[in-house]
């Protein structure tokens, strides 16, 4: 490349703006302080198909040319316009309106009206830089489509879930009316159980329009309350304690569900054989850690029980889910009764 020309056009102020002016792909409108335009770049000429000769032919403000009308045709008068606000209160205005196009055509644009100030700081004229925005606007709306479309959805998958659910529990309670054994009507009542969780969460979720995580404290106090009243025992008192406000992702959320819900039901079931008793749900969390206690002051846990070696589908289950949600469980004796510790890692 040669060297750069001494006194190039470019090292001149004016020709450098007219340069960016004239390249721009803003559109840009220079006004008097009769609000007509005297200057307008090929940008804002393309944007409302007026050339800059017509609109100095018209001798009239810009306003009355391209912003004289509501979409809805009524009359748009020039002192409701914020765009041109900017020159007499000496403010720069920004925000959305609709122009008219030269077709007659409506179009939103975005519009940034400056002040210009002489030596003395008055105001002089007002230079507004417009952008059209009928493509943002455009995606706006397909997104508030696909977001009403999917909220449909939703609720025909809910539907679809309760019903599906719904069905699953009319077998089960069939099948345990027809059934004698009492080992098999047992199983059949924890299975039911299990399935009332996760449609308590599926429902929760619903509800909240959180479609992807379920607050700790609150869904786990709520289970806890409907496992008390499945289990009927109206003779334990059930307490709550949790300061935590972490959310879990739903995936997370049912498999510490279930844990938790085995871990009442158990109690429930075995600990309080006299029928009264306290059962109290404690949940707490670190930055690193989410931690479930389960705490009866029921008979305790029968000598010699070790957790890994239990046959029992229950403890099957809290093993299982808690190797998937790699979590720590563990017991201790609570003098009386037993306490459940549940360590999640929010880490992971």
């Amino acid at each position: 490349m040669g060297a750069v020309r001494a006194g190039n056009d470019l090292d001149q102020p004016l020709r450098r703006l007219e340069a960016v002016l004239q390249n721009a792909t803003a559109s840009v409108f220079l006004m008097n302080d009769r609000q007509h335009c005297i200057y307008m770049n090929p940008a804002a000429e393309q944007l409302t198909g007026f050339t800059l000769d017509e609109v100095l032919a018209a001798d009239q403000p810009l306003h009355d040319i391209i912003h004289h009308l509501h979409p809805d045709g009524t009359p748009f008068p020039m002192h409701d316009c914020a765009i041109d606000r900017a020159f007499p209160d000496h403010a720069k205005t920004q925000g959305e309106e609709v122009f008219v196009h030269k077709d007659g055509s409506f179009y939103p644009v975005a519009f940034t009206a400056s002040p210009i100030h002489d030596d003395t700081s008055s105001t002089i004229g007002t230079i507004i830089e417009v952008r059209n925005i009928a493509a943002e606007k455009q995606r706006e709306q397909d997104l508030r489509r696909a977001i009403e479309e999917k909220k449909v959805l939703l609720q025909e998958v809910n539907h679809r879930v309760k019903n599906s659910l719904q069905l699953v529990a009319s077998l089960l309670a069939l099948q345990e009316q027809s059934t004698v054994s009492p080992e098999l009507k047992q199983s059949l009542q924890e299975a039911s159980s299990r399935v009332g969780v996760i449609a308590s969460l599926h429902n929760r979720l619903y509800q909240t329009q959180d479609y992807d995580s379920v607050d700790v404290c609150e869904y786990l106090l709520e289970l806890g309350r409907e496992a008390m009243i499945s289990a009927a025992k109206d003779g334990v008192r059930f307490h709550f304690s949790g300061d935590a406000r972490r959310k879990l992702p739903i995936s997370d959320a049912v498999s510490l569900a279930l844990i938790v819900s085995e871990l009442i039901l158990n109690a429930v079931k075995h600990a309080f054989r006299e029928g009264n008793g306290t059962l109290e749900l404690r949940i707490c969390e670190t930055d690193d850690c989410l931690t479930i206690e389960v705490i009866d002051d029921g008979c305790g846990l029968p000598a010699g029980f070790a957790m890994t070696k239990s046959k029992t589908l229950g403890m099957k289950i809290i093993r299982a889910l808690s190797r998937q949600l790699r979590a720590d469980v563990s017991f201790r004796n609570a003098e009386p009764g037993t306490a459940w510790r549940i360590a999640v890692p929010t880490s992971r």
